[in-house]
């Protein structure tokens, strides 16, 4: 087993080594280096375990040698899990790209949202999909910094605000999956700090013949 232990090692660090060299950004290289190391400094993992595993069975009397395996399997299982989840985390810290922006489309290709703030992809809601029309909603929370605006008694201000812009999309399609109809509702609502709140709602609509 020792020596099927060390063949796989040798082979993942091979593996690791050949990755390297390869497009960082590529899914598949991706997924397959960081699988590699996981498997890398999981055999290195076991084979410390079983090394202690064998000594201790030695001296451990007969009687007590299940309690031996189940605490080592136990042991095991949560040393894997957190190496992995120690690998994700440093892949979300430190190896995935930052999120600039988002273009949402339909099943035609056809673009039908973009956010209203950078580095933002909110979740579409309530999404109603036939041959004919689309319609779904966006929640939007934003936050800005150093906002300038004047208060009631005109006196200039520096502030953080916070809001959420709520938008209801609606798209007819015509026979030829063009867009044909196209409807936007958005309301936002800010609320600056220690002083008042603001709401302001925008319509409009494109039809297309």
């Amino acid at each position: 087993m020792k020596k099927t232990l060390n063949f796989v090692f040798g082979g993942l660090l091979v593996l690791i080594f050949i990755m390297t060299f390869l497009p960082t950004y590529n899914q598949l290289y991706f997924f397959i280096k960081q699988m590699s190391i996981y498997l890398a400094i999981s055999l290195i993992a076991i084979r410390i375990i079983l090394y202690y595993y064998y000594n201790s069975l030695k001296i451990t009397r007969t009687k007590d040698v299940k309690y031996l395996q189940s605490f080592t399997l136990i042991f095991l299982v949560g040393i894997l899990y957190f190496i992995g989840g120690t690998q994700l985390s440093y892949i979300d810290t430190y190896l995935t790209p930052p999120l600039m922006d988002c273009t949402y489309y339909d099943q035609y290709d056809n673009i039908i949202f973009i956010p209203s703030f950078p580095a933002s992809c909110p979740e579409l809601e309530d999404v109603v999909s036939t041959d004919e029309m689309l319609s779904f909603s966006v929640t939007e929370v934003f936050t800005t910094e150093n906002t300038r605006f004047y208060t009631e008694n005109t006196v200039f201000l520096n502030g953080r605000t916070q809001g959420v812009r709520k938008t209801n999309i609606l798209i007819e399609y015509n026979s030829s999956n063009d867009i044909a109809f196209f409807s936007i509702m958005s309301s936002t609502n800010v609320q600056y700090p220690n002083y008042y709140s603001s709401e302001n709602t925008v319509y409009y609509s494109i039809k297309r013949e």
